[in-house]
């Protein structure tokens, strides 16, 4: 059994990002409470099919909050343009398209903001002359003011998308690790693969090799039942002759006896001598003859027995053989019992890396699943943090104008002089062009932190990356070379507007594996009291 993987733990830390991503993104719901206007009530028109949708800016592009049916109660505090600041009896407030509204009875119009600043002004019913707004009391030193204490601060969204931007970091490092134990068990599952296959390759030449080795046995049996064979009848021949020459020694002894006793009738009758030397002459040639058979049959004889003794050996090598063979065809069976038992357990493993790696994608596909929709929870978090802080810093402009002493004023200002935000100090382009080369340092001294800090939260990555994708991109890359040395020349600076500075510059790359040279456009964007690259741009 494989041991478990540390990434089970994924889908709990996944669990607890999300629902800090959700009371993040409940805290930003709310939006700024205009001060000093009379609220109108209004119904939202049956024209609005199926619902009228509440977004975070006066955009049709901008992010809906909430889908408002009609016949829905609301409060009409403030007009820009085409689009009315409405808040429901819930206390969530929002932007909504003006001519999808129904007013319910006579109010106080509400204020209308100038075409050409934003900045909300009370306007009479012809719309044309300004009203002077009532004095504003003044306020206690640590007053929260007409901001509602419920809305979150710039500093605390910002708190809660670099908790929730490290959490997905570190979800991204575990994923990384549960791809890299993919990898690894792909290779052992490759590796278990290939020792099976030459298991089996072994078990079959073990098999082909037994079968060689059963035919040279069978052969071997059919050889010695010849020579058993062949030794039988030699022993049945040898018989024969035994008898044959049992029978010629009897008939050389009978041919004595009958000799011995011509010699002894010769003496007695000497008139038959002749016709006894003859007898005895034809008695000696058949002797003679009888010898030479018997000379024959005895050489025949132990020409058998050596056949014999031949035979015998060849017997006992053969059975011999057949009991090595009979040795070595057992030693042969079992091992290719063994080879098959190791191919079946290999079998059973493979069978368990199989699950095991199976089990590991699917949990892989499912922590990637729902890491690309936190990241997309994650993106809204930020589009809404800043349009939050938009309104703050106009709420901020509202309050600094209502802090103003009562009466009117005989030098009144424009609403533009009265900056919603804090403008940096000094040059922008010099400014710009500080923050470029920081980010040029940090990125050839592969400093990993302050090269990622240089971006705004707001920086779109290219090819259609997610953010975490792009800084995990950005980590090996600026981490895998030896390494990196940044050249930047012909640096110019175009300043867009006091918090906008377009920056043109050469680059040039060169690290221990990759050389190059491009043009580049960085737009940089003061935020949160420093510079930061809202948009890089390849331009040749």
């Amino acid at each position: 059994m494989l041991p478990p993987l540390p990434e089970i733990r994924i889908p709990l830390a996944l669990a607890c990002l999300a629902l800090a991503a959700s009371d993040a993104s409940t805290a930003l719901q709310t939006g700024p409470e205009p001060a000093g206007a009379t609220a109108a009530g209004h119904r939202v028109s049956p024209r609005a099919e199926p619902c009228l949708r509440l977004r975070i800016a006066a955009s049709s592009d901008a992010a809906a909050v909430d889908c408002l049916p009609p016949g829905v109660r609301l409060s009409v505090t403030t007009r820009r343009g085409d689009w009315s600041w409405v808040e429901l009896a819930s206390g969530i407030e929002g932007w909504v398209a003006s001519e999808y509204l129904d007013a319910e009875g006579a109010a106080v119009p509400p204020r209308v903001a100038d075409s050409s600043t934003g900045a909300p002004s009370d306007a009479g019913a012809s719309g044309t002359e300004p009203v002077e707004p009532p004095a504003a009391a003044p306020l206690e030193p640590g007053a929260a003011g007409p901001l509602r204490r419920d809305a979150p601060s710039p500093d605390d969204a910002d708190a809660r998308e670099a908790e929730l931007t490290v959490r997905l970091i570190e979800t991204g490092g575990r994923l990384e690790h549960a791809e890299a134990r993919v990898a690894e068990l792909a290779r052992e599952l490759a590796t278990a693969r290939q020792s099976a296959t030459d298991l089996e390759a072994q078990a079959g030449e073990l098999r082909t090799r037994n079968e060689e080795l059963a035919a040279a046995l069978n052969a071997s049996r059919q050889a010695a039942t010849a020579n058993q064979e062949q030794v039988v009848e030699l022993r049945s021949r040898s018989q024969q002759i035994g008898v044959e020459l049992d029978g010629a020694r009897q008939r050389i002894t009978a041919l004595e006896e009958q000799l011995a006793a011509a010699r002894r009738a010769s003496s007695l009758d000497t008139l038959a001598a002749a016709d006894r030397d003859a007898r005895s002459a034809e008695l000696a040639e058949a002797l003679e003859q009888q010898g030479h058979r018997l000379a024959a049959a005895e050489a025949r004889a132990a020409e058998l027995t050596s056949e014999l003794a031949a035979a015998r050996g060849q017997t006992a090598a053969a059975e011999a053989w057949t009991a090595e063979l009979s040795a070595e065809l057992e030693e042969l069976r079992s091992r290719a019992a063994t080879a098959e038992a190791t191919a079946e357990a290999l079998t059973a493993h493979d069978r368990r890396l199989e699950a095991d790696l199976a089990g590991t994608s699917r949990a892989l596909a499912a922590a990637e699943e729902r890491n690309a929709r936190l990241a997309a929870e994650l993106e809204e978090l930020r589009s809404r943090a800043a349009a939050a802080e938009e309104r703050l810093a106009e709420r901020s402009a509202e309050l600094a104008e209502a802090r103003l002493p009562s009466g009117p004023d005989p030098h009144p200002r424009a609403p533009s002089e009265t900056a919603p935000r804090r403008a940096p100090a000094g040059d922008p382009a010099e400014a710009a062009l500080a923050a470029v080369r920081a980010w040029a340092a940090a990125w050839s001294e592969q400093r990993l932190d302050d090269y990622l800090a240089a971006y705004s939260i707001a920086f779109q990555p290219p090819a259609g990356l997610s953010r975490l994708e792009w800084e995990a991109q950005r980590r090996r890359r600026l981490t895998a070379p030896a390494h990196i040395q940044i050249e930047l020349s012909e640096l110019e600076a175009a300043v867009r507007d006091p918090r906008t500075v377009a920056v043109g510059f050469r680059q040039e790359y060169r690290s221990d594996r990759f050389r190059d040279t491009v043009r580049k456009r960085l737009t940089m964007a003061f935020e949160q009291g420093r510079w930061k690259i809202r948009k890089e741009e390849v331009t040749e």
